[in-house]
């Protein structure tokens, strides 16, 4: 063999050690990722296993929001029920005096609305 065989030997050895180098470090690195992926995997199993035990507490809180919903409703149905009430209370005060006068009396001793505002003769509505 000549020198130039020889050289290109040895090249040709020290790219393979090289690539066996090379090989070496994707294995270690390839080595330490695996643990980290598995420990990745285990806390995103971790966080879907919270998320799934809040959904109980998630629906019970709609549930709670409905229901106050539906009374804060109720509760603005009744206040415009007593403001319709109070003003038709003063549109009657300004027409007809005494029968605001009657009512004040009635209502003193009256066990519901129905029996104040009951003019005599008409009973109870």
């Amino acid at each position: 063999m000549g020198m130039a065989a020889i050289a290109l030997a040895v090249a040709a050895v020290a790219t393979a050690t090289t690539a066996v180098l090379m090989a070496a470090t994707a294995v270690s690195m390839a080595t330490t990722a695996v643990p980290a992926a598995m420990a990745a995997a285990a806390t995103a199993e971790a966080a879907a296993a919270m998320a799934m035990a809040a959904i109980p507490t998630a629906e019970a809180a709609v549930s709670t929001a409905e229901a106050a919903t539906a009374t804060a409703m109720t509760a603005v149905s009744i206040a415009t029920a007593a403001a319709a009430a109070r003003e038709g209370v003063i549109l009657v005060a300004s027409r007809r005096p005494e029968r605001l006068e009657r009512w004040l009396e009635k209502a003193a001793v009256a066990a519901s609305v129905a029996e104040v505002i009951a003019e005599p003769g008409e009973g109870l509505r």
